[in-house]
């Protein structure tokens, strides 16, 4: 049984170049976007931050879960 939204492919996520850990907390659909997260431009600066692209793979790990 499949959900009935298309879940993305691909998601993309914002790091620290310096520490190479993720910073904002979020995935977003596009470079783009992940970019524009931050209200003031932060993440423009593309000498600090860098943006990592991710493949997603969905393995069904419990076909009915009991709550």
């Amino acid at each position: 049984m499949k959900p009935a939204e298309k879940k993305p492919e691909n998601v993309f996520c914002l790091i620290d170049r310096q520490s190479g850990k993720a910073v904002g907390g979020a995935l977003f659909d596009s470079a783009a976007h992940a970019r524009s997260a931050h209200r003031r431009g932060m993440f423009q600066d593309t000498g600090i931050y860098g943006v990592v692209e991710y493949r997603v793979t969905y393995e069904l790990i419990d076909p009915d879960v009991a709550e």
